[in-house]
Formats: structure tokens, sequence, C-alpha cells
């Protein structure tokens, strides 16, 4: 696949164990992804709040798990988690993912999903 690859994540899925009854969360690891993460604020009435933004393109033909409030973060990690707060303990520059595109058509080169969090 093309395109800029300039770093590693890693995902953390949350899906729902019916049997255990309870949300169980699993990471996968993505080598050569195109990470951009901006940091930004917004004003408000009792002071600034962060409103970073990020977006990753991982460039892959195949389906992968992920969904909104999964959560996302730099380099090639692994721990077991139960919960978003645990990822972002463990991980603080970690994201939230909000929007998932599957940018999987046109050439092949370029087919990739394209994940954006805050």
């Amino acid at each position: 696949m093309n395109g800029v690859k300039n770093a590693d994540c890693t995902l953390f899925h949350k899906e729902w164990d019916e049997a255990a009854r309870r949300d169980v969360w699993s990471c996968t690891q993505f080598p050569g992804v195109s990470w951009y993460s901006k940091k930004g604020a917004q004003p408000g009435t009792a002071g600034e709040t962060a409103s970073d933004t990020l977006t990753v393109r991982i460039f892959t033909r195949d389906a992968i798990a992920v969904d909104v409030g999964d959560m996302i973060t730099p380099g090639l990690v692994s721990a077991a988690v139960t919960s978003s707060a645990d990822v972002l303990k463990m991980f603080p520059d970690s994201f939230k993912v909000l929007r998932i595109r599957d940018n999987r058509r046109g050439s092949l080169q370029m087919q990739h999903w394209r994940i954006e969090g805050e």
C-alpha cells in the first residue's frame, strides 16, 4: 500500500460478550500507518478545554474491527484493559474514535481505513 506511513498505532476495540454479560476489550497493532494529530483548545465560560484531533489512515484491503467509542494510541503496545479510562490511564496520548471511513475502493495502492478521533 502506498501513502505516507509515518507511525505505528494500536487500536483498542470494545465488543459486548453476551456469555460474560460485559464489554471485552481487545487490542490490534497496525505498523506503518499515516498519523496526523493536532493540538487545540476551545474557549469556554469555565476556561479553555482541550480540543485535540486525530486522523489515522490504516492501509489495508482487509476488514478491521473498529467502532465509534474505541480507543487508538500511538505506537505498538499491548495491554489488558476493561474500559476506555484504562486505556487513557496507561496511554495518555490516546484518542477516542469518533468517525470511521471505509476507503477500500479506487486504486489498490490507496485503499485504506480513515479513523478520526478526539
